[in-house]
């Protein structure tokens, strides 16, 4: 268990002790073991799909093309999409001009009168 011993685990226990107290500290540990329990478990998936189909390429010769297109090993999956064209950039906006009470308003054309 990575060459800790005894004596290791107990300082580390009792520095986890100190620094969480006494009340978190099951709470952590649970939570740590639920975490071991379901990395242990998706390993042990990945562990068994490699296996089967290791076996299955040892008998056929050749993969199980459902397995292929399940682990997305097949050619469909594996070749590259052209990538995206890149989009035009926008035109530059016209600077507005700042309005004052200087500038004369503009004359009105008979439509608008």
């Amino acid at each position: 268990m990575f060459g800790l011993g005894l004596p290791e685990l107990a300082v580390i226990v009792v520095i986890a002790l100190i620094i969480f107290g006494p009340d978190k500290l099951p709470e952590i540990a649970r939570g740590i073991g639920k975490a071991m329990k379901e990395v242990k478990k998706i390993t042990s998936s990945v562990e068994m799909s490699f296996k089967d189909e290791f076996d299955s390429i040892m008998q056929d010769g050749e993969p199980d093309s459902a397995d292929k297109t399940a682990t997305g090993t097949s050619d469909e999956a594996t070749t590259p999409k052209p990538p995206k064209p890149p989009k035009p950039p926008k035109p530059p906006k016209p600077p507005k001009a700042p309005e004052s009470a200087d500038q004369p308003a503009p004359p009105q054309t008979e439509s608008e009168a």
